[in-house]
């Protein structure tokens, strides 16, 4: 005997991580959410969903705690890679940008803000991040 459709196993049904999330099937720790957030510049480019959005589907408005500059500078030495999307990213929303500069990287949290110095490009970018992130969740 075969079941049909209203007995599908659920393995079979595809959603979206929206809406698995949305209907309770996606438990995310921390790391979950570091790694949502830090890839969020990337899918906004790569996916059809809002910025809001996309923050509200990686976590980090239920585990704020979860994002901070040391971990997300550790995750970006992971994943060089995503320093791209967030460099289009800062271009585009100007909320917070770097750009590097004589001797190290230069983080500016705005348009007449004085720019924070660092040496360490990961560091930078990671700074950029959560600037980013902040200024989206508020």
């Amino acid at each position: 005997m075969t079941l049909e459709w209203p007995f599908a196993p659920v393995a079979s049904i595809r959603l979206s991580f929206g809406a698995r999330q949305k209907i309770g099937l996606v438990h995310m720790d921390e790391n979950d959410v570091l790694s949502n957030v830090c890839r969020l510049a990337l899918h906004y480019y790569t996916e059809s969903q809002s910025p809001i959005s996309l923050l509200q589907q990686s976590g980090y408005l239920s585990a704020p705690q979860a994002i901070s500059c040391e971990r997300v500078t550790v995750f970006l030495r992971e994943h060089p890679e995503l320093i791209e999307s967030w460099k289009t990213w800062a271009e585009d929303a100007r909320s917070a940008w770097c750009e590097q500069a004589e001797g190290g990287y230069r983080v500016f949290a705005g348009p007449s803000a004085k720019p924070i110095e660092f040496t360490d490009r990961f560091e930078a970018w990671a700074e950029v991040v959560v600037r980013n992130i902040r200024h989206l969740a508020a």
